[in-house]
């Protein structure tokens, strides 16, 4: 492990976030915002301090990243 410290109970807390896109089921997704609803809470959530880190689904994730967001790595996809 390289970083055993994270190995410890009650070193990481997971935060599951239900995002516009996950909620909203009855409409069409381009009636309801297009375009990162199932990144947007994800991205604030970040920015504000909220989450240190999100994983998510590349698929969902927009071309364009909100300002002060990065990317900072891409893992296999698993099929």
């Amino acid at each position: 492990a390289n970083f055993p410290a994270l190995a410890e109970d009650g070193a990481l807390e997971i935060c599951i976030i239900k995002t516009t896109g996950d909620k909203v089921l009855d409409q069409p997704l381009a009636d309801i915002g297009g375009k990162g609803l199932f990144t947007r809470e994800l991205d604030d959530a970040l920015l504000d301090g909220r989450i240190d880190i999100a994983v998510h689904s590349m698929k969902d994730v927009p071309t364009y990243l909100p300002e002060g967001m990065v990317l900072p790595c891409m893992l296999p996809r698993e099929d």
